[in-house]
């Protein structure tokens, strides 16, 4: 099956965004959960890169990119991954929505993979997002092969509840950016924007103490 996500190089993209995050983050060491073909580790050469996913093919591509170590994983059948070390940074890019349980998987490596002091990098999907709503206005909610509304998506997230989900599973959000190739610029220039033209929510977080 031809994967239908690819690297996003635009400044305001994702992948960028969370890209310029990690490198402002002390600590060499990131675990990405989810990490499909590695794109994250192409951006940010500098750390040592571990990643996690379910599809063999995308692990394959991920090591040819640079991962140190790449593991086959079904995120919603966890077992303890004995192999795995703690991690400066834990990365969920773009994976939580389509989990059974996400709740239980961030739990499951925060408490056990996580160093003292680390931080975790979230980004979900932003239902709230302008042309979601008029949509819903006029009663569609079409899903999609990739975006938002991707047909594998099981959760949806508003700014708001994307919060109360990382505090509910005992992180607490330190920081909240929003990708949109489009209005990327103008989010930057009046963040309150974010919540209704930004594609994704990237949060980063820290574990309660």
């Amino acid at each position: 099956m031809k994967n239908p996500y690819k690297l996003n190089t635009h400044y305001f993209g994702t992948h960028q965004i969370i890209a310029r995050q990690i490198n402002n983050i002390s600590g060499e060491t990131v675990l990405d959960v989810g990490c499909n073909e590695g794109y994250l580790k192409t951006v940010v050469g500098k750390k040592k890169w571990y990643g996690i996913d379910f599809s063999m093919e995308a692990l394959k591509k991920a090591k040819k990119n640079g991962y140190k170590k790449v593991i086959h994983s079904d995120l919603n059948k966890l077992s303890k991954l004995k192999s795995l070390q703690r991690f400066n940074i834990i990365v969920f890019g773009d994976v939580l929505e389509h989990l059974v349980d996400p709740s239980k998987t961030i739990n499951y490596f925060v408490t056990r993979h996580l160093k003292k002091g680390g931080t975790v990098i979230v980004s979900l999907p932003n239902v709230a997002h302008l042309p979601i709503r008029i949509s819903l206005l006029v009663g569609k909610f079409n899903y999609t092969q990739s975006g938002i509304l991707d047909k594998t998506h099981l959760h949806f997230f508003t700014k708001k509840t994307a919060i109360n989900f990382c505090e509910k599973s005992g992180l607490t959000v330190k920081k909240i950016s929003y990708s949109s190739n489009r209005f990327g610029l103008l989010i930057k220039i009046i963040p309150a924007l974010g919540t209704t033209f930004g594609h994704n929510l990237i949060m980063i977080c820290q574990k309660d103490t």
